[in-house]
């Protein structure tokens, strides 16, 4: 399994360097993945059919693999917030590859109750489409407005967050007037563990603002020392940002993450190996 992982990142790593990926605001192009659960299984189906029934559509595209023990922690989760969400709106559509570690599709979604419809990306070719920085990981969570904009991505799964988002997405779709004054988002500034860790060369910060509010990010190193500034007092709207960090001509060891919102400080370990 282990060997496996490798030659995952590997591919990726190779494949990425041939296009250009979705950022958070483009539009997003049609695609053609084939069914393999919860739908004709063989047939294939395309994004833009997911809401071609004349009534506007928010689309979150799950992706994730059959050894991933994150997403199997995150199928149910799907399921659940898919059957509440689904009058309102609300299109799941899951992207699996890399079946047989241990589940083929069909076990997928009969192990998990699934009811969104499943599709076998096992080429990669939708997945190299919305995978951004230099990380290739799952779970990734990609969630597309009713005009078919990237709102939200996320490796790894928030669920108040991408609970959030949907709220918030659905409310502007259907034209709420009272969206501005409403407090849809999580109340507590939320912090992903940076990744990869350890990491060479580069290392991603994300995290989640509740509000419109003034970020500190700086790095120290085990000494105390600040080393490097990544925002000071950057005024950042609310939402989820991604932001990374490169060492230049620092030694193998162990860093430190620091950020700063509300006067509170908060603080996230990393290792950088050469």
């Amino acid at each position: 399994m282990l060997i496996f992982k490798y030659i995952f990142v590997f591919f990726f790593i190779i494949s990425f360097s041939l296009g250009q990926t979705y950022s958070i605001g483009d539009t997003v192009d049609n695609f053609t993945e084939s069914i393999c659960a919860n739908g004709n299984s063989g047939s294939d189906t395309t994004l833009f059919s997911l809401s071609d029934d004349d009534e506007s559509k928010i689309i979150w595209l799950s992706f994730f693999t059959s050894w991933c023990s994150s997403c199997q922690a995150e199928a149910p989760i799907t399921e659940s917030i898919y059957n509440q969400y689904k009058e309102e709106g609300l299109v799941v559509l899951g992207l699996g590859f890399d079946w047989l570690q241990p589940y083929s599709c069909e076990d997928w979604d009969k192990k998990f109750g699934l009811t969104f419809p499943i599709v076998d990306d096992s080429n990669y070719d939708t997945y190299l489409d919305y995978v951004w920085g230099d990380v290739y990981d799952v779970p990734m969570n990609v969630i597309l407005d009713h005009n078919m904009v990237v709102k939200y991505r996320s490796y790894g799964f928030y669920e108040a967050v991408v609970r959030s988002e949907i709220d918030s997405l659905i409310l502007k779709m259907n034209n709420v007037d009272e969206f501005d004054n409403l407090q849809l988002t999580p109340e507590k500034f939320e912090i992903k563990d940076p990744y990869p860790n350890p990491f060479n060369p580069s290392v991603n910060i994300d995290f989640y603002t509740p509000i419109n509010n003034t970020v500190s990010i700086y790095i120290y190193d085990i000494l105390g020392n600040k080393i490097n500034v990544i925002l000071e007092n950057q005024y950042l709207r609310q939402g989820y940002h991604n932001f990374s960090w490169k060492p230049s001509n620092m030694t193998t060891g162990i860093y430190f993450v620091n950020y700063i919102i509300d006067n509170k400080n908060y603080s996230k370990k990393i290792a950088f190996v050469k």
